[in-house]
């Protein structure tokens, strides 16, 4: 039984500190691309 909610606990964690990084990720990745983006739009505009 303990096993089983030690199991659960980290995939839990696992899961959580996955979406974390995931966030962080898009972020970093997202924010560049974003503002290269604007640039480039208003500079076509």
């Amino acid at each position: 039984m303990l096993w089983e909610l030690i199991k659960l606990g980290i995939q839990f964690k696992l899961v959580h500190m996955g979406l974390l990084m995931g966030l962080l990720i898009q972020m970093t990745l997202f924010l560049p691309v974003q503002m290269m983006l604007g640039e480039f739009c208003s500079f076509n505009l």
